[in-house]
């Protein structure tokens, strides 16, 4: 499966706005079925950009996450593409290259915000 940063996206603002430190027991993203959350949760959480209870049963097919909170990684990522105009300029010049690198995309938009805020 190939990695959707748009859902990645999608999936950090809804944990920001999660009020409670209670995990997700079913954790939903409108317009995505549950295999593609699933599997772009464990990104997620193996890069650190979320804390998630990851369940590993006798059976691999019953796999579970449950994400938990924004890591300050998490935070700091969603942070800087908060902004539709630097997520749009960020994604047309990663999809210039190639692919979406995180460390990259991160760094070109710290450039472009810190443009915008005159440094």
């Amino acid at each position: 499966m190939k990695r959707d940063m748009e859902l990645i996206r999608k999936i950090l603002f809804q944990l920001e706005e999660t009020q409670n430190l209670d995990y997700q027991y079913e954790f939903e993203v409108d317009g995505y079925d549950y295999t593609t959350v699933f599997y772009h949760l464990l990104l997620l959480h193996d890069a650190g950009f979320i804390d998630a209870i990851v369940t590993k049963p006798r059976s691999p097919y019953a796999r579970r996450i449950e994400p938990v909170r924004l890591t300050w990684q998490g935070a700091e990522f969603l942070e800087a593409m908060r902004s539709d105009t630097v997520w749009a300029d960020v994604n047309n010049r990663m999809a210039a290259v190639g692919g979406f690198v995180t460390e990259v995309a991160l760094a070109l938009a710290i450039k472009l915000i810190s443009r915008q805020a005159g440094l």
